[in-house]
């Protein structure tokens, strides 16, 4: 507030859905609610932030977050980087392995996932692995419920809990497809952009990302989709979209996945994002003069 008194711009970003768990949560999160401009990630987050503070939508700006596609380029990511992910997953060559990235926490939604894939071994499904690719930094007994939950429900065999991956795009090349199953609104996640860059199909929740990340039917048409998109904490609807993945032809993949990336190339590239952020901060300066 005290930028506002001596009349600096008051710029403030969200780049999540911030949890409103009571009164005083709210309160603190509304704070960045009050600048000049408030910068969401993504439309989903600009829509949260005008719902739950009444923010004018002139006074929101959507700048995106830009994805690094020199790194994450899947001809740059050789078949020994990707064999050398593979193995350390005890991943057989004619397994179709379901990536999860991010750390270990319940609004990622690891424990629909394990849902889901209880469910897919009751269909009979096989030569399919989950595999959770993140830490809990010791300060959560998530992972912990995680795991007696994939105990409850006999699923071992097909999850692994592979901690911290060092080698991010050679983890998205050994993948078939990257889910999100996050139970609240995560804003702009750079691990779906990363997976679209290496033109990976994804699967994310309609909290994970909004329609503006993730193309899908029946907001796009099947020749333009670059994923899918299902029901927070539904593990049935998240195991229908993986069948539905799994029982398409490897050309139907690729071409999702070529999708991706074209997609995320043009609307997530650094020198677009960067564009756009100098245009706002041209725009408030003009304004203050």
């Amino acid at each position: 507030m005290a930028a506002r008194m001596t009349g600096v711009p008051f710029l403030t970003s969200w780049y999540k859905g911030f949890r409103e768990q009571n009164i005083l949560k709210r309160f603190y999160n509304g704070v960045m609610a009050h600048g000049d401009r408030v910068i969401a990630v993504g439309d989903q987050i600009a829509e949260l932030i005008a719902e739950r503070h009444r923010v004018p939508s002139n006074c929101i700006a959507v700048i995106p977050t830009a994805v690094d596609f020199d790194r994450f380029d899947p001809a740059k990511v050789s078949a020994d980087r990707i064999d050398a992910v593979r193995e350390a997953w005890g991943v057989r060559k004619d397994t179709k392995v379901i990536l999860v990235v991010g750390r270990m926490l319940r609004r990622k939604g690891h424990h629909v996932v394990v849902q889901a894939m209880r469910r897919l071994k009751d269909i009979g499904l096989k030569d399919f692995l989950c595999v959770f690719a993140g830490e809990d930094q010791g300060r959560t007994r998530y992972t912990g419920e995680v795991w007696d939950l994939v105990l409850a429900t006999d699923t071992t065999e097909v999850i692994r809990l592979a901690g911290a991956v060092v080698d991010l795009p050679a983890a998205f090349g050994a993948s078939t497809v990257v889910v999100s199953a996050a139970i609240q609104p995560e804003g702009l996640q750079r691990a779906l952009l990363e997976a679209l860059a290496m033109q990976k199909p994804v699967i994310a929740s309609d909290l994970a990302a909004g329609t503006d990340v993730v193309l899908a039917p029946p907001a796009v048409s099947e020749d333009r989709m670059t994923g899918l998109r299902f029901a927070s904490g539904d593990p049935a609807a998240l195991a229908a979209a993986l069948i539905r993945v799994f029982s398409m032809p490897e050309a139907a993949r690729r071409a999702i996945g070529a999708r991706g990336r074209d997609w995320v190339l043009t609307q997530f590239n650094a020198a677009s994002v960067s564009a756009q952020m100098l245009a706002l901060y041209a725009e408030i300066a003009t304004r203050r003069r």
